[in-house]
């Protein structure tokens, strides 16, 4: 049985919770959730520091724009009109490092499907 927790969580008995991810069972040979990293806390820590600063003063240094912006393959991407900078893309690609997000897209574009996905797509949860 679920159940709503006051910071609009579902609780599921001995489940750890977290917002937009599964639950995990506490004692549970699961992998530890993406948000107890440290590179997660990283992140979290450099948000404190970022979101005291304005786009429109991070959008006048002209060299912070440059980096920011990629072409690849006439896909053009522009993360200089997001409040990042280059420390919180370093950030960022650590995260993903953590993740192993490399080896999880290289694993669905070869097909083989990571079996925690497989299992909550077979078995949504409620």
């Amino acid at each position: 049985m679920s159940k709503r927790n006051s910071d609009g969580n579902v609780s599921r008995g001995a489940s750890v919770r977290a917002r937009g991810v599964p639950d995990v069972k506490a004692g549970s040979d699961a992998k530890a959730l993406i948000s107890t990293t440290p590179e997660w806390q990283a992140l979290q820590a450099h948000k404190l520091e970022i979101e005291k600063t304005h786009l429109r003063d991070l959008m006048m240094d002209a060299e912070r724009c440059s980096h920011l912006t990629n072409e690849y393959n006439g896909v053009y991407c522009d993360y200089a009109r997001q409040r990042v900078t280059d420390e919180t893309m370093t950030k960022l690609y650590a995260l993903a490092e953590a993740a192993d997000l490399k080896g999880k897209i290289n694993a669905m574009f070869s097909g083989t499907f990571p079996l925690e996905l497989k299992s909550q797509t077979l078995n949504p949860q409620p």
